[in-house]
């Protein structure tokens, strides 16, 4: 069948591209990188830099006077930019490749490309990210800096640690007004903990739920924090974050109606086999600082 379809022009690619790219969207489908738990999705509509809008506060109530007079009020807002990329690559596959290829590696390499392209999802996140963040529109301030308060010094993972950082998050203060004024605070809980290999055992003995003898050694955080591993976290580093959907720290998504990777077959002229082209719409960003918080760890 191979061998016959390679003597037409246009059935073979129309074939061989519906069938890979079946393949390719169900390896993509099953890819779990670690960045879409800690972030929010949000598609795209083209490639310009999408603002994102953070409205603050309804303007609080206040008490009516006598003469029922109702008084005015105002709210702040915010805003980030986060961009879509085009990203694509292209490769040739010879004729000969093709007849010779009896055990099917072309067609596992091809369907491979749906975990390559998650882990160049995770990469290209966690560059964006960095250590601590890019700088926000907001305040011209990283995401994670001590003037956010949600930066401390370094400490180990344990239940003191967790504590504080518990607390610096529900202490976060909404936008306000806009004149910083009216500012509330959030009450924003601690959901997951982000940390790299080398603090992931670490996490686990503080997280998993135990059974212990006196009172005073209950752990608080039994069962009460998902821990979210990466290997692009490097070093004793370890973060607290809120359900994205919730209190969103960073943004990820893709142009709409392209959710997936898509590969292109074509029959260049000329030549005896085909080309592909991988393409794949990524971008993503920070929106806020109020739903995080890091520690450098020890």
């Amino acid at each position: 069948v191979l061998r016959r379809a390679m003597h037409t022009t246009t059935d073979f690619p129309i074939i061989f591209e519906g069938t890979v790219n079946r393949v390719l969207a169900t390896r993509y489908a099953s890819a779990t990188p670690s960045y879409r738990r800690i972030a929010r999705q949000r598609n795209f509509k083209d490639f310009r830099a999408h603002t994102v809008l953070r409205p603050g506060d309804f303007p609080t109530l206040q008490k009516l006077g006598q003469s029922g007079e109702i008084k005015h009020g105002t709210f702040g807002e915010s805003k980030e930019a986060v961009t879509l990329f085009p990203y694509a690559v292209q490769v040739g596959i010879s004729r000969q490749m093709l007849v010779n290829d009896d055990i099917g590696a072309i067609d596992e390499v091809l369907g491979s490309y749906g975990t390559t392209v998650a882990d160049f999802e995770e990469v290209t996140f966690y560059a964006m990210k960095g250590t601590i963040g890019p700088v926000l529109l907001e305040d011209n301030k990283a995401v994670f800096h001590a003037d956010h308060g949600n930066l401390v010094s370094g400490t180990v993972i344990d239940v003191a640690s967790l504590s504080a950082g518990r607390a610096a998050m529900r202490k976060q203060k909404s936008l306000g007004d806009g004149t910083g004024k009216d500012k509330r605070a959030l009450n924003i809980v601690a959901e997951i903990i982000l940390v790299g290999p080398d603090k992931e055992t670490q996490a686990e003995q503080v997280v998993t739920p135990i059974h212990p003898a006196l009172v005073a050694s209950v752990n608080p955080f039994s069962g009460k924090l998902e821990i979210v591993t990466s290997a692009q976290i490097a070093g004793n580093a370890w973060e607290l974050y809120a359900d994205p959907a919730k209190a969103p720290v960073w943004q990820y998504g893709f142009l709409d109606g392209y959710n997936a990777p898509r590969l292109r077959i074509e029959n260049p002229f000329g030549q005896s086999g085909v080309g592909m082209s991988l393409e794949h719409d990524f971008g993503c960003g920070a929106v806020d600082f109020r739903g995080g918080f890091r520690n450098p760890g020890a």
